[in-house]
């Protein structure tokens, strides 16, 4: 029952976002304009974004495109020099045609 439970504890923040923001933003037109978008990190796949992450970034790909944010600042892990989150964020985002000097990058 202890894993049970702890699995529920751990679902609980997502569902609660979930409900929370079910009248939420739907469309970039709906986000107020500011100078810049946090992108957290959620994992590499081979050196590439989790499709979790994936996601996040395209959100934020698709902010920059419709003007909404000037810059992005991705944050997540580099603990150690074979992994690099926020390098692999940046790489991401300028194939999807965010420029690179648009993007900054924290280590986490």
């Amino acid at each position: 029952w202890a894993v049970v439970g702890l699995c529920v504890l751990a679902l609980l923040p997502s569902a609660w976002i979930r409900v929370a923001s079910d009248d939420g933003v739907r469309a970039e037109a709906d986000v107020d304009r500011a100078p810049v978008a946090v992108v957290f990190g959620a994992g590499l796949w081979d050196g590439k974004p989790s499709p979790y992450l994936a996601h996040r970034l395209d959100a934020a790909a698709r902010l920059y495109a419709a003007g909404r944010v000037t810059a992005v600042l991705v944050t997540g892990d580099n603990s150690r020099t074979s992994y690099d989150e926020p390098t692999a964020m940046r790489a991401y985002l300028a194939h999807a045609g965010v420029p690179k000097r648009q993007v900054v990058r924290d280590y986490a």
